[in-house]
């Protein structure tokens, strides 16, 4: 335990100690690009946006393994107030649209406009958002994913996330939700498909602190996902 702590605060202190040079990167960047914008060809221009996608990934990295170590000491503080999810979503929707017309799939959400639950939004948004990514991530061009809901019980709201995508055997399922994992497989490596293995462990930490679960079914390879998460009324 006393191992697991130091090495906690040493991610903390390194993930701190990185950012600072990181978000000095991206602000001169973004200063050249605004103040020699003209006298810049394409080339150079190309390359000053690769480092900005570059260092945005590096920065995304950082906040989750912030996010991680808050987790594994459970000290995710939650800023829960009344939100309407169907609202939330479409927020979330908006935010990767690009991803969707990319991939020219299909969203289809049937969920209770008026919906509200009490939960941290900016928490639920991380969840919805890294759930949906892996959906379009995970589905060849012109797929379809479906965003449902529906009440359980009357203390219980059921969410789910559904694909027709690559799909997951049952021995990856039972790897999914763990810390750095990632499903490598034949058929994901011809996509070129990476992540840094903490984004479902992360939407576990944070529905976990609200006080609900978080699984995936899958039929099996080629027969898509869906991903299930409940929330407390």
């Amino acid at each position: 335990k006393e191992l697991d702590t130091i090495k906690n605060e040493f991610i903390t202190n390194a993930a701190h100690e990185l950012k600072t040079p990181l978000i000095s990167i991206s602000g001169y960047t973004d200063f050249i690009l605004m103040k020699h914008n003209e006298n810049l060809n394409p080339e150079m221009r190309d390359d000053l946006n690769i480092i900005k996608r570059n260092v945005y990934r590096l920065e995304k990295l950082m906040d989750q393994l912030l996010e991680v170590m808050k987790i594994d000491e459970h000290k995710l503080d939650l800023q829960k107030f009344p939100t309407n999810i169907k609202e939330l979503l479409e927020d979330c929707i908006r935010e990767i649209s690009y991803q969707l017309k990319a991939k020219e799939h299909k969203i289809k959400v049937n969920v209770d406009k008026n919906l509200i639950l009490e939960i941290d939004p900016e928490r639920l948004y991380q969840v919805f958002t890294n759930l949906l990514s892996n959906a379009i991530k995970f589905t060849a061009k012109q797929g379809l994913i479906e965003i449902t809901s529906k009440r359980l019980d009357n203390n219980t709201y059921q969410f789910s996330i559904s694909d027709n995508g690559l799909g997951l055997t049952a021995d990856e399922l039972a790897r999914l939700f763990k810390k750095f994992e990632t499903i490598k497989s034949p058929i994901r490596d011809k996509i070129n498909i990476s992540g840094t293995g903490l984004g479902l462990y992360i939407s576990k930490g944070i529905i976990k602190a609200h006080g609900g679960k978080i699984w995936a079914h899958s039929d099996g390879l080629n027969k898509g996902t869906t991903f299930y998460f409940t929330l407390p009324i």
